[in-house]
């Protein structure tokens, strides 16, 4: 029968985040992010999360080195709630010779807290990069909430401050233009 045996133990100081990622799951999930200050890499494996003395789930670790910088998700926050809606305009000339067509798609999120504690949120939601000349994706910087911009990746982060109760909405405004002659799928 298998049996388990402590090798070895370590302890160190991990930032804790909410992060919400509503494009792939409208649930807002709890991240530590912490470092190997052990004398040994982590092997990779299964991992039991142990929160105030229970068992709250398992997740996979792949190899960790000495020194290395790793996550875990602990799960959902039961207590906090997305949704999302997105909205993609028609298709329109974008100039005067009609070289060029422009489609503007809306991304809505709206975010409640229903317990009485406060939370600080990341939220990410994603655009598309292009990757040729004849693709240019523009974001509405105007018409964005608090005015974000997205990375080289194409990801947009906030951070939120949802107190006790309460709801906020944001807003990612983008238009996807390209020449006409390029097809998307």
């Amino acid at each position: 029968r298998p049996v388990r045996v402590p090798i070895f133990e370590f302890q160190g100081e991990a930032q804790v985040e909410q992060v919400l990622m509503a494009e792939l799951c409208p649930t807002v999930l709890q991240k530590s992010s912490q470092v190997n200050d052990s004398a040994f890499p982590l092997l990779a494996g299964p991992v039991d999360l142990v929160r105030e003395g229970g068992h709250i789930g398992r997740t996979q670790l792949s190899f960790i080195g000495r020194g290395e910088r790793f996550t875990l998700g602990w799960g959902p926050q039961a207590s906090l709630r997305a949704v999302r809606h997105e909205e993609k305009g028609k298709e329109e000339k974008d100039d005067l010779l009609g070289g060029w067509v422009k489609v503007a798609s809306t991304v809505s999120l709206s975010l409640s807290n229903l317990s009485t504690q406060s939370y600080s949120l990341t939220v990410v939601e994603r655009v598309p990069v292009s990757e040729v000349k004849q693709v240019e994706v523009v974001v509405d910087t105007k018409s964005t909430s608090q005015g974000a911009t997205p990375d080289a990746h194409g990801f947009v982060r906030w951070q939120v401050e949802l107190g006790a109760r309460q709801r906020h909405q944001l807003k990612l405004v983008y238009a996807l233009r390209r020449r006409k002659e390029v097809v998307t799928t």
